[in-house]
């Protein structure tokens, strides 16, 4: 006998009472490292300018320091006598004042004599001995990077919660940070349950599947500053799904099981973390409106998450972007979702159920200086291509029923390439 889900619940509403029960227990280690080690960790405090970068005007070309107003009038008839009073290079500033009608000769790089204001490239003048000639005027600021016109003291390099890149690592050096504090997100425990389900490498006889999808959860969470262990596969018998959830509570602080977890007879999984949660004092929903995902089971107890995901490997995806991640995020008091946002045209109708948290993989490419997005396949919970082709996703809220075709629309960056829509690879039916 088959059973169906007698109610389909809201995705805010669950990850608002989820997220806070879980903020109550989850906390994520804060722990300092090298700057060098800091890449692709989230940052556990906001880190801001400790000066002014540059902290003096300096020059940002090779040439020469002069005060504007001494070659205003400057012309080929009639070129401007500069007397050249000294130099000045990035490691060995000139200390003294530019008086008028004096030049220093500067390098890229090099702090700007006081008085000066301007920088004429150094092939802009002729030599005369000690002196040189300026044959047209140039405009205050003319080659100068002026105090703090980089950074600002207090200006905000990156916030908390958000991933520190290869450019921040670049500006923190810059203000002298030789450390980072970063946060390290709570340990997930994932095993696989199936019988169906071999691991890749073995022999694959009719009727069995590679375990994909907890491979690819456990690559993605890991892509996503998360660490997982990997407890392997189970089978559907109920003991034995018992016996992946008990090792599990003792790896993790979220506990993930994928396959079992939709309403047939042998889908066992959601029903054991039910029983787990309730058997706690804890709150278990099985059944979203969400899709793909709709029989994503989640709930929390002893202060840990335990989530059933679908066995397909798309719709555990969506399951994990959309409402695990959130439900995490939001209980360690973090920004979701953490993926750049974008607004692409829409390339064409973008239908979607109305109630329902709609998670559309796309393409966003340029045509011109224009983003557009094109729309993938929609349906179809295991169609891996769709997350090789697209690079953002397109969180549909449950109050829209879609895009209409040249609108804009709110896209979330997933991949960093955005290619050409010439290119290809785009829009499926």
């Amino acid at each position: 006998m088959t059973r169906i889900f007698t109610r389909l619940n809201p995705v805010a509403d669950v990850v608002l009472d989820l997220s806070s029960r879980l903020s109550k227990s989850l906390r994520a280690r804060v722990a300092r490292v090298p700057l060098a080690n800091a890449l692709g960790r989230i940052a556990a405090r906001e880190y801001t300018a400790l000066r002014d970068l540059p902290e003096q005007d300096k020059s940002v070309l090779d040439g020469y320091a002069v005060r504007s107003v001494d070659v205003a009038g400057a012309s080929q008839a009639e070129p401007a006598f500069l007397r050249v009073v000294g130099s000045s290079t990035p490691g060995s500033p000139f200390y003294g004042s530019l008086e008028p009608g004096t030049a220093v000769r500067v390098s890229t790089g090099s702090i700007l004599p006081r008085g000066a204001d301007t920088v004429i490239p150094i092939e802009a003048v002729k030599n005369v001995g000690n002196s040189i000639l300026v044959y047209k005027p140039f405009a205050p600021g003319y080659g100068v990077m002026k105090r703090g016109e980089d950074f600002r003291a207090g200006d905000v390099i990156v916030e908390r919660g958000k991933r520190i890149e290869w450019w921040h690592i670049g500006v923190l050096a810059a203000q002298g940070y030789d450390t980072v504090e970063i946060l390290e997100l709570p340990q997930v425990a994932l095993f696989v349950v199936g019988d169906e389900v071999v691991e890749p490498g073995s022999e694959l006889k009719p009727g069995m599947v590679y375990n994909s999808t907890g491979h690819l959860i456990s690559a993605y969470l890991t892509s996503r500053g998360f660490r997982v262990t990997y407890l392997g596969l189970y089978s559907d018998d109920i003991e034995d799904v018992r016996a992946g959830l008990e090792r599990a509570l003792k790896h993790g602080d979220i506990i993930l099981a994928t396959g079992g977890t939709s309403v047939g007879e042998r889908d066992n999984t959601a029903r054991v973390l039910r029983e787990y949660v309730e058997s706690e004092g804890g709150v278990f929903y099985h059944g979203f409106l969400l899709r793909p995902g709709r029989p994503l089971g989640v709930g929390v107890a002893g202060g840990k998450l335990v989530a059933s995901l679908s066995g397909f490997p798309v719709a555990a995806w969506a399951q994990v972007y959309a409402v695990i991640e959130q439900i995490v995020y939001k209980a360690l008091g973090l920004p979701w979702p953490p993926d750049p946002l974008l607004w692409a045209r829409v390339s064409r109708r973008i239908a979607s159920p109305a109630g329902v948290l709609d998670v559309i993989r796309v393409r966003v490419c340029l045509e011109g200086v224009e983003l557009v997005l094109q729309p993938l396949r929609v349906t179809g919970s295991g169609v891996l291509s769709t997350l090789v082709e697209g690079n953002a996703v397109l969180l549909v809220p449950p109050e829209s029923t879609g895009f209409d075709e040249g609108s804009l629309a709110p896209v979330r960056l997933l991949h960093t390439e955005i290619p050409s829509c010439k290119s290809g690879g785009g829009a499926g039916g």
